[in-house]
């Protein structure tokens, strides 16, 4: 009989044994032999017997290891012997340990006896471009994650970025900081003077700028240029924190800036409504009379919110709601106990805090504490001796307190809604009369919910208020140049007088000439009634659609002679951003980065870092908002039914005609138009928004019965100044340079 290489796994054996015991590798062959030919087997099998596999099928398996500790029978692969031989119950603990520490050199690639396919690791050397691509790609996204350089120099990163590419050089930190960071920087840098330098897409820029205090307690001031397609860039951002903040020092910053890139490239300036800032607006504006001042909308609606949230009634039920709150979260027991309950009851999402400076997160603590009301009447129930005494006050009577949190939220929802929605990218100042009227219609359908009489009063007054004291006729205009929301003969006359003189005095600040502005008049004239060139539609109500159809007007009336002055105007108009959220997007990204163990970068560093990241996070064609969807939802369905009765309205006038044989004679001029919504309403929805509970800005009914202003309409708990706008002041003297010609707006409006 030939001698059987036992140690060849591809060798059945000739003998009639079943078991077949593996030999080391110095016993498979003899001194003075060669070994013989084939794979030897791995040390996996030193623990294992080999028997042949009865029933192969698929696996290709000839061959079973069966355990000598503990007799199970173990598929013959290297990974499934190693695994076995690591949790075997029956071998000693120094057998296991020995198994785990071969099992784990394995999957490291230390067994360098039997190597797979899925070992191999691509060692070839990188070129001097490509290993700085590579960097260059590290560094972008270790500013996108806002992970810390410092993680990367670290021995456990850096060996894994080793086994995983072992020809990449890894970057130091002075690296990655300082020439790496400083690529990207410029790199954006460079785009970004091209926008600029582009005369069709700079041509109609909005600057906004706000103030932010860092953890440091340092001042920083963003500028941020807002282009017509809504592109963002971050300009600069100084701290100022020696600089002191009067108007007239921002305004020469802001001078700087505009004299830089040129003023006639900006349209308009928009802030908060601080009163530096609202000062230092009016100084501007006077130095550039074409500039529009505009105050953030966002925040005139979080203020329209704060002050109709300024009652004791709704300050008490919030108190207490942010009682609960606060004791929960800062309660180890009663809120394991809290969670596990809303878990138990499928309730999603755990009790959030409120912050004075974000009415929004009023409404959101507000919903938190409404959402787990069952779990914590449970609590009260089964626990209340882990419930606090305060608590216990609170939850004495709770079916009065839940009850007030549900109308305070019903209320808040539509602000909520508002506030996230002016805050798109695609919002404009048609949008922000929108709103107002949703708002309005809104705050009429709650007003019924609400069971308290004076904090029904108040709401009505408090908003009255607000939207009396915000009111921007620009808005107005805005609204009007919207062809989606426009109707031919809609528009009242008393309004439409108003939105006529706005017009007026804007182009007169532009520097037009008194043709120009009687040719402005007449055209909206003809716009109001429909007359060509005005006579097309949009696609839809977005700002691609509406800055579309305003460049086809221009362009088809560009042969006829004279340019059009209305479609200039309704592209300045629409070209302006109406709230400042940027900055603030840009403070929020600055926290990101320079967090409280990340409080030594420099401004400079930082500043870089938030450039790079709103670059490379700026996205072209987003979908809108949910809030803007939401909102035009309700809005579409009151303007839809409104069209189906004035058509049903204009059918029963046409079909009257018809039967009295008259139709040549009637006037159908009265029955409206359905094509666009109307804006009727929209356009006086600053004068009158209730019937029953109308009242001025001090509170007065129409039946001069007082409200109880004993308290005044903002609550101590939202800290809010509800005494308007800030006061006016004396301006310095600057040189304006106005070359306006001199001619009588009054007379051309006539």
């Amino acid at each position: 009989m030939s001698q059987t290489n036992l140690a060849d796994p591809d060798v059945v054996a000739e003998s009639d044994q079943e078991v077949i015991d593996v030999p080391d590798d110095s016993a498979s062959q003899s001194a003075g032999n060669k070994r013989a030919p084939g794979r030897p087997a791995s040390d996996a099998w030193n623990k294992f017997k080999r028997i042949p596999n009865p029933n192969p099928g698929n696996s290709k398996r000839k061959y079973l290891g069966v355990c000598k500790d503990c007799g199970q029978k173990v598929t013959a692969k290297t990974e499934d012997l190693r695994r076995h031989a690591s949790n075997c119950t029956k071998s000693s603990k120094e057998t296991r340990l020995a198994s785990q520490v071969q099992q784990i050199k394995a999957a490291g690639g230390g067994d360098s006896s039997q190597l797979s396919i899925d070992s191999y690791r691509d060692s070839s050397k990188l070129s001097k471009g490509h290993n700085k691509a590579l960097q260059r790609l590290l560094v972008l996204a270790i500013v996108m994650c806002g992970i810390p350089f410092a993680c990367f120099v670290q021995p456990a990163m850096k060996h894994f970025l080793h086994c995983m590419r072992p020809s990449f050089d890894l970057p130091g930190l002075t690296s990655m900081k300082g020439p790496l960071l400083d690529g990207l920087y410029r790199e954006v840098t460079v785009e970004h003077a091209k926008w600029l330098a582009d005369s069709k897409l700079a041509q109609h820029m909005t600057l906004a700028l706000d103030g932010w205090s860092n953890a440091r307690m340092e001042s920083i001031y963003s500028f941020n240029i807002i282009f017509p397609d809504r592109r963002v860039i971050l300009l600069k951002a100084d701290e100022l924190s020696s600089l002191t903040h009067s108007a007239e020092n921002i305004a020469e910053l802001v001078v700087n800036i505009m004299e830089e890139y040129g003023p006639k490239r900006f349209i308009a300036l928009v802030t908060d409504n601080a009163r530096s800032m609202l000062n230092m607006r009016r100084l501007l504006v006077q130095k550039y009379p074409h500039l529009i001042e505009v105050r953030c909308m966002m925040h005139c609606f979080s203020t329209c919110m704060g002050s109709v949230m300024g009652h004791p009634y709704a300050g008490a039920i919030v108190s207490k709601a942010q009682s609960l709150v606060t004791f929960f979260r800062a309660s180890r027991k009663p809120l394991a106990l809290l969670k596990e309950y809303a878990k138990a009851r499928g309730i999603n999402g755990m009790l959030v805090t409120s912050n004075k400076t974000r009415f929004t997160s009023v409404h959101a603590m507000l919903e938190s504490v409404l959402r787990l009301k069952d779990v914590m009447l449970h609590l009260l129930g089964t626990h209340q001796n882990l419930l606090s005494a305060g608590v216990l006050a609170v939850l004495a009577d709770c079916e009065l307190l839940f009850i007030g949190i549900k109308q305070i939220c019903q209320m808040l929802v539509p602000f909520t809604l508002v506030i996230q929605a002016i805050q798109s990218d695609d919002a404009s100042l048609a949008d922000v009369m929108r709103y107002w009227h949703f708002l309005a219609r809104s705050m009429d359908s709650i007003k019924p919910q609400l069971t308290d009489p004076a904090f029904k009063k108040h709401c009505i007054a408090a908003f009255n208020w607000r939207v009396g004291d915000m009111h921007n006729p620009l808005a107005q205009l805005a609204l009007f140049l919207h062809p989606w929301y426009r109707r031919t003969a809609s528009t009242p006359d008393t309004a439409y007088k108003g939105i006529r003189a706005t017009a007026g005095r804007m182009w007169q600040s532009n520097n037009k000439s008194k043709d120009e502005v009687i040719a402005l008049l007449a055209e909206m004239d003809k716009y109001r009634l429909g007359s060509t060139p005005f006579v097309g539609i949009m696609s839809d109500s977005g700002l691609d659609s509406l800055r579309s159809y305003w460049n086809s007007i221009q362009y088809t009336a560009a042969g006829s002679g004279a340019p059009l002055q209305l479609p200039a105007l309704a592209m300045i108009v629409h070209d302006v951003k109406p709230h400042a959220a940027d900055p603030e997007k840009t403070f929020s990204l600055m926290g990101f980065f320079r967090t409280s163990r990340r409080n030594s970068l420099l401004l400079s560093t930082t500043t870089a870092m938030t450039t790079i990241k709103m670059h490379h996070t700026r996205k072209s064609g987003s979908m809108t908002p949910k809030p803007v969807r939401e909102i035009e939802a309700i809005l579409q369905r009151e303007e839809d039914l409104q069209n189906m009765q004035e058509l049903e309205i204009a059918e029963a006038v046409i079909q009257e005609a018809q039967r009295t044989d008259a139709i040549d004679d009637c006037d159908v001029s009265s029955a409206p138009s359905v094509e666009l919504c109307s804006t009727t309403e929209m356009l006086e929805v600053f004068s009158e928004f209730y019937d029953g509970d109308k009242q001025d800005m001090h509170g007065q009914n129409v039946d001069n019965t007082r409200i109880d202003s004993s308290v005044p309409f903002s609550a101590k708990e939202f800290d809010l100044d509800f005494t308007g706008s800030a006061e006016q002041v004396e301006l310095p003297n600057m040189d304006f340079g106005v070359t306006t010609d001199a001619y009588d707006l009054n007379e051309l409006l006539e």
